[in-house]
């Protein structure tokens, strides 16, 4: 059984705190087996992450990945062979093309995942479900989402395609890592092919949410690093409202959640 984090944001996104070598430190002090890093519209810090493996060879599974901006919410692409081409055309938090973001992650050999995607509405274009590999059925930072009911659609949607379920804490510093997860009825020396074929077969998916404070502060590294000011008066008011969820509401942005699909 291996337990992975499969959405994990370095300093290589506008919004990510941590250094490469952090996540990886961090991922095997709380016993993941593995990892997949996913900066905003950019593969660098997986690819970063695979030299560090590569000279180090810690035991640890690096699964390469990214979360692209589109005009239909985020999408991950996992298992990626290579950055895709229209890296070299968007900036850090330009949008994309859906269909094109699908089509360029399967010819870089990877598979298509909905993030978070019902974060801000209920319903789903059916071509875009259609078209992608699977859903991320819990995402930590869903727990204060706009959307109540964010993760119950979720699972809802995953029931309803099939293909590949995922889990991951969208970490974006230091202690929210480890916070949304998938089990895989697969030993630690598993391949990535392997790995990759039982995100389709039984596993279990769940983790337990992250404070509401720790959107706030990816937000103002943010506006620091993208020079955001006109922003700032709208993270100020949503920052307060934050800190003040964190601290009344704990039992609600704090509780567990777990999946299990039992077959294929």
């Amino acid at each position: 059984m291996i337990r992975l984090d499969l959405h994990i944001h370095s300093r290589h996104s506008f919004d990510g705190s941590m250094r490469v070598e952090t996540i990886l430190r961090l991922a095997l002090r709380r016993g993941l087996q593995g990892v997949a890093i996913t900066d905003h519209n950019t593969t660098a810090g997986s690819m970063e992450a695979l030299r560090i493996l590569e000279a180090l060879n810690p035991p640890l599974i690096l699964i390469p990945g990214a979360e692209y901006t589109t005009d239909e919410g985020h999408i991950l692409g996992l298992f990626l062979k290579e950055p895709l081409p229209l890296e070299k055309r968007v900036s850090p938090t330009g949008r994309l093309p859906w269909r094109q973001v699908v089509k360029e992650i399967r010819e870089a050999g990877g598979i298509s995942i909905l993030a978070h995607p019902f974060q801000r509405r209920r319903d789903l274009p059916p071509d875009l479900l259609a078209a992608v590999d699977g859903v991320e059925i819990f995402n930590a930072r869903l727990a204060y989402a706009r959307n109540p009911f964010a993760l119950e659609d979720a699972w809802e949607a995953a029931r309803q395609k099939g293909g590949v379920w995922t889990g991951g804490s969208d970490a974006h510093g230091p202690a929210e890592v480890g916070r949304g997860w998938v089990e895989l009825p697969v030993a630690p020396s598993a391949g990535l092919e392997e790995i990759q074929d039982a995100l389709k077969g039984p596993l279990r998916v769940g983790g337990r949410g992250s404070p509401p404070f720790v959107e706030s502060a990816s937000q103002a590294r943010r506006l620091w690093r993208m020079k955001e000011g006109h922003r700032l008066p709208r993270f100020l008011l949503k920052g307060v409202w934050n800190v003040t969820r964190s601290c009344l509401y704990p039992r609600v942005w704090g509780r567990a959640w777990e999946k299990e699909r039992r077959s294929p």
